[in-house]
């Protein structure tokens, strides 16, 4: 058995409670985009972000999301 280092640019991954995963992503004309699934509170809940123009403000606007999402919005089950 050989351990493996993996590199990963979603910085939310192992940081922020839920999150797992999905897409960084960079262009020139859409800039730096950030799609993440987090799960709270038996819900999968899917941000995207597009045209941060750091990785720092791609980063804040995702948890700024995600935040927003668990904590403002009225989950009701049909």
């Amino acid at each position: 058995n050989q351990s493996r280092q993996i590199n990963n640019t979603n910085e939310l991954l192992g940081v922020l409670n839920g999150v797992v995963g999905v897409k960084t992503g960079f262009t020139n004309n859409a800039g730096r985009c950030l799609v993440t699934e987090t799960k709270r509170n038996n819900m999968d809940i899917i941000t995207i972000v597009l045209g941060a123009d750091t990785k720092k403000d791609r980063t804040k606007d995702s948890v700024n999301l995600i935040e927003y999402t668990t904590k403002c919005i009225i989950w009701k089950n049909k």
